[in-house]
Formats: structure tokens, sequence, C-alpha cells
């Protein structure tokens, strides 16, 4: 059996100065990976 999982993290973010992007198009993104492998 193999188990496996993984966890990501980015942050996002378009401000160069010029003020032209929407708070929705900035943040952070987290993403969880969890996986089983059975051999036989």
């Amino acid at each position: 059996m193999q188990v496996d999982g993984a966890l990501h993290y980015a942050r996002v973010s378009h401000d160069y100065g010029s003020g032209d992007y929407a708070e929705s198009e900035k943040g952070n993104l987290i993403s969880m990976r969890a996986g089983v492998r059975i051999f036989r």
C-alpha cells in the first residue's frame, strides 16, 4: 500500500502600481491532494 499527500500554496498578486486590477484578481490559493494506492 502506498499513501501520499501534497499541499500547495500560491499567492496571486497583479499589483504593479497601475491600480487597474480588482480585488478578486488578487489573493491566496491553497490546494490539498491525498491518495491511496493498493498493490496486489
